[in-house]
């Protein structure tokens, strides 16, 4: 049975979510939102009644931990991967999604488990069930964004660096412009950059099921095996 503070938090974790969309959208440039003050007006509106909501739950930790989610979720936004090598790449990819993304998803879960009165190891349980899943559901997205004709430095690129370390200087340069645009896709796609990336994100399902076992076998926990 769902709390009542816990639908709310559900509530002002979607109103959070909705609004680091409009703002990123305007921050990457979209089409579709870019110089658009209705969008930067929209988000902000969504963030100041979350932010409301948020101060009006009267749970101090579950208040500290979707606060510091907000924080993740700027950084995020800003936050450029890095391409001095494709290990270092990997890691800040791995570091922006889960600020952009993946925090809100794990801070937000262990906030719920909060309120609902459960302590020992539940809290932790739900944070790393939760960061497996937005890490892998956010590849996923990358993945289909290439499957589109990606322009972005995310997992796909990323994979077929790791296979190809001569792909170095394009990846540095940021896909500058068309002519890198299209030697990345025939990179990734000689190299099997998307195939990779869902094995990666099929590893972080996994790590989020595995996790799992610490709970006892119930409904809830068969549900949540079922969206690993």
């Amino acid at each position: 049975i769902l709390l009542p503070t816990q639908v709310r938090l559900a509530q002002i974790i979607a109103m959070i979510h909705t609004a680091s969309v409009l703002h990123e959208g305007v921050a990457a440039g979209s089409e579709a939102a870019h110089g658009n003050k209705l969008a930067i007006l929209g988000g902000d509106f969504l963030l100041g009644r979350a932010s409301s909501a948020l101060a009006a739950l009267g749970a101090a930790e579950a208040v500290e931990l979707i606060a510091a989610a907000i924080a993740n979720t700027v950084e995020g936004t800003v936050m450029r991967v890095a391409t001095s090598s494709p290990a270092e790449a990997w890691a800040s990819y791995v570091r922006r999604v889960y600020l952009g993304g993946a925090s809100l998803m794990a801070k937000g879960a262990r906030a719920a488990v909060v309120l609902g009165g459960c302590r020992g190891q539940l809290p932790d349980v739900a944070y790393a069930f939760a960061r497996n899943m937005g890490i892998a559901q956010q590849i996923m997205e990358d993945v289909r964004e290439w499957e589109a004709g990606g322009s972005d430095v995310t997992a796909p690129l990323l994979c077929a660096w790791k296979v190809n370390p001569k792909m170095g200087a394009l990846v540095q340069r940021g896909l500058a412009d068309e002519a890198d645009l299209d030697m990345a896709r025939d990179y990734v796609e000689e190299y099997d950059g998307r195939d990779r990336a869902r094995d990666v994100a099929h590893d972080y399902a996994a790590q989020a099921r595995e996790v799992l076992a610490a709970l006892p076998e119930s409904g809830a926990r068969t549900a949540l095996e079922t969206l690993t």
